[in-house]
């Protein structure tokens, strides 16, 4: 991990754009996933949104 950059898979995901302080990629449901200064905010198969704020990781799984 660098600064502004972070690179990784997961399963079936492809990245599509990293950026200084913002990530996008995509799950296996095609939802975008952006992250830009510091927050993480993303949506996965149940619809659910994911929301990273000061290091907190707010989420929920069926």
């Amino acid at each position: 991990m660098r600064t502004g950059q972070l690179r990784f898979r997961v399963r079936d995901a492809r990245i599509v754009d990293v950026q200084t302080g913002q990530l996008a990629f995509r799950i296996r449901n095609d939802d975008r996933v952006v992250s830009t200064n510091g927050q993480l905010a993303f949506r996965i198969r149940d619809g659910e949104r994911l929301v990273d704020t000061s290091g907190v990781l707010h989420f929920r799984l069926r």
